[in-house]
C-alpha cells in the first residue's frame, strides 16, 4: 500500500503529498536534517518520492545534546544514512556576539555547506524541513533561506505545522513523540556573548531536567541571564504544568536547586508562564 492509497490519510492531505512528490520525483535529494518533527518527515518523503536520499545533520557548538543523539536513532530507525559536518559557529564574530541577526548568518553558513556538499556529490536538489506556518513567524534565518538555491518542499506544499503532527502521527514517525526543538543560542538574550562554557552549562542542566520528567512530548528550555554588573548567572526554566508539578515535590524541587547550582547557577527559577517559544525575542520588543 503506498501513502497515497492510504485511507487513514484525509484527502486534504494527500492533495498537498503530491504536491511534496513532484519535488523529488527521479531526483538525487540532499536534506538538511536536524531530527525534529518537520526535517523527519521531509527526509521521509525524499526516501518515498526520490531517486536517492543522504540526510545531513549540521554538528555545532550550539547543537543540544537530545537533538543529535535523535537524529541519529531517527536515521537508524527510517534506514537512511546520515552525514555529520561539524561547523564551529562560534568562529563566526555575528554569532559569538549573539547579535539580533544571529540566526541570519547561523543558517546562512549552513546553507552554504549544504550547497557545497550537494555540489560534491552531485545531487539534484537540496531541500529543508521550513514548513508553511513557520513563513509568518519572527525566524531571521528565513531570509538566508530566500537568498539561497534550498527548497522547502513543505511550505511549497503548504503544509502546517498541525499538518505535519497528525501525518506524523497517522505515519508512526519516529519524531511522533517529541517537543520542539531549538539551537541553544535560544536560551541566551541577544547581546550576551555566547562562549562553550555558557551553553555546556544550558546543555547539561536540560539533560538532568529531562532525565527527571522522563517524558519526551515536555517542551523544555533552560533560558539564562547575567546578574550584571556581576558575572553570576540565573537560570529561568521554561516548561509546560508536568514540569511545575514534578517540581512542587519538595525532595525533587531541592534536587533540581542543588544540581543545576553546582553546574554554575547561582539561581534557579520557574517561568510561571510556562514554556514560549522565541521567548528572548520578546525582551528585544521591549
Amino acid at each position: 500500500m503506498t501513502i497515497l492509497s492510504r485511507e487513514d490519510i484525509p484527502e486534504i492531505l494527500k492533495e498537498k503529498i503530491r504536491i511534496v512528490k513532484s519535488f523529488f520525483s527521479g531526483k538525487k535529494i540532499l536534506v538538511a536534517f536536524s531530527g525534529g518533527i518537520d526535517s523527519t518527515l521531509v527526509l521521509f518523503f525524499a526516501k518515498k518520492f526520490g531517486k536517492e536520499v543522504k540526510g545531513v545533520f549540521i554538528y555545532s557548538p550550539l547543537t543540544p545534546t537530545q537533538e543529535i543523539n535523535q537524529a541519529k536513532q531517527f536515521s537508524t530507525l527510517l534506514n537512511i544514512p546520515i552525514t555529520i559536518y561539524t561547523l564551529n559557529s562560534l568562529q563566526i564574530r555575528e554569532i559569538r556576539e549573539n547579535l539580533p541577526n544571529r540566526c541570519y548568518h547561523c543558517k546562512k553558513r549552513i546553507l552554504d555547506i549544504l550547497i557545497e556538499i550537494a555540489k560534491h556529490d552531485g545531487h539534484d536538489l537540496v531541500i529543508d524541513g521550513t514548513n508553511f506556518s513557520d513563513l509568518g513567524l519572527h525566524r531571521p534565518g528565513l531570509l538566508a533561506l530566500k537568498e539561497s538555491n534550498v527548497q522547502s518542499p513543505l511550505a511549497e506544499g503548504k503544509f502546517t505545522k498541525s499538518d505535519i503532527i497528525t501525518l506524523t502521527q497517522i505515519l508512526s514517525l519516529p519524531s511522533r513523540n517529541i517537543s520542539s526543538q531549538a539551537c541553544l543560542a535560544s536560551r541566551i538574550p541577544y547581546n550576551t556573548e555566547i562562549t562553550v562554557d555558557l551553553l555546556n552549562k544550558i546543555d547539561k542542566a536540560e539533560i538532568f531536567l529531562r532525565t527527571l520528567i522522563k517524558n519526551t512530548t515536555v517542551p523544555l528550555r533552560v533560558r539564562i541571564h547575567k546578574l550584571l554588573p556581576s558575572d553570576l548567572l540565573l537560570a529561568r526554566i521554561e516548561s509546560d504544568a508536568r514540569l511545575i508539578e514534578l517540581i512542587n515535590n519538595r525532595g525533587i524541587r531541592e534536587d533540581v536547586n542543588s544540581n543545576l547550582k553546582k553546574m554554575g547557577f547561582a539561581f534557579v527559577t520557574i517561568d510561571l508562564s510556562g514554556f514560549s517559544s522565541g521567548s528572548m525575542d520578546k525582551i528585544v520588543k521591549l
